[in-house]
């Protein structure tokens, strides 16, 4: 892939992105290597999201709109994805902020290295306590997944990948959340490398309160449990499914294991312990939660089925 042809795109999903969007898209325009395409992917916003983007829009023309009246994460990527023209493309969040050399330092080893898809890391953009500890959690979890310049993990807050490859496996559009873990499993099945390069930083706008912190993990224990439903029965992936059941830390599934792990939590690090049950519990809420609705859902179905 000669770096002269390549051309990038940026695909950016946004669900009411506020005012701080409009800092994510100034930062995207502002770069050493302008993208040939930035697509935004307006997600059923309600708030002024169109707006910003539009004030963008007139100013930059490398810039596409697009609205996806499917709410989720998996079905927005995919409408920027299939829209793309770029050789490459790369993706951020809109609670991110890029810095100015992003797309030329992500993509460099796709053209000249022959990677297919390279992944960089975060900072916190926000600086309290439950920030402070969603990155220290990052950190600790991302780099126990690096090993020679490689990670068993997907991010796709920070990441660029050959757009043949991305367009071949696809988002699956039924995942609000989690959507990347989805992705990162089918790269696995393909045997597909990750270059991870952790000096490529986007600032990220990390949960910033309690209720923030457990309506995430929430989300992600309840798709988190979709996944693994999904890919069961393909024991190929089995050492990776821990990381699907409980990607940060935490004891097993077992409920008393958990409650002793609390405790220990608790004693041994009182500081943290707010951050670390909050995030741990959320997410086994959420994984129960899954369970329980296909659980109602195939009762149901058996039923329909017998009253045919």
């Amino acid at each position: 892939m000669p770096a002269d042809k390549n051309k990038i795109s940026i695909v950016v999903p946004v669900h009411n992105g506020g005012l701080g969007f409009a800092d994510c898209l100034a930062s995207l325009v502002r770069q050493t290597r302008p993208a040939d395409e930035l697509i935004i992917v307006d997600n059923s916003s309600t708030d002024q999201t169109k707006e910003i983007i539009m004030s963008f829009a007139g100013r930059y023309p490398n810039i596409r709109y697009l609205f996806e009246g499917r709410l989720g994460r998996g079905q927005a990527r995919n409408t920027g994805l299939y829209s793309a023209r770029g050789d490459i493309i790369a993706m951020t969040d809109a609670d991110c902020v890029v810095p100015e050399d992003w797309i030329e330092r992500l993509t460099d080893p796709i053209e000249n290295c022959r990677e297919t898809i390279v992944m960089g890391f975060e900072t916190d953009g926000v600086n309290n306590y439950w920030s402070r500890h969603r990155q220290a959690a990052e950190f600790k979890f991302l780099h126990s997944k690096a090993k020679d310049g490689y990670i068993d993990f997907l991010d796709t807050k920070n990441f660029a990948i050959r757009s043949d490859v991305l367009k071949d496996l696809g988002f699956n559009p039924d995942l609000i959340a989690c959507e990347d873990l989805d992705l990162f499993l089918r790269l696995k099945q393909k045997k597909i490398a990750i270059r991870f390069l952790s000096e490529i930083m986007v600032q990220h706008q990390h949960v910033s309160s309690w209720r923030k912190l457990a309506t995430t993990q929430f989300t992600y224990g309840r798709y988190s449990e979709d996944i693994i439903r999904n890919y069961r029965s393909d024991h190929t992936l089995d050492a990776y499914m821990p990381i699907v059941n409980d990607p940060h830390h935490g004891p097993g599934r077992r409920f008393l294991s958990w409650l002793m792990w609390s405790v220990s939590e608790v004693v041994n690090q009182p500081t943290a312990a707010p951050y670390t049950l909050t995030e741990n519990l959320a997410w086994r809420i959420g994984a129960l939660y899954s369970k329980i609705k296909h659980f109602v859902s195939n009762i149901k179905r058996r039923s329909d089925a017998r009253g045919r």
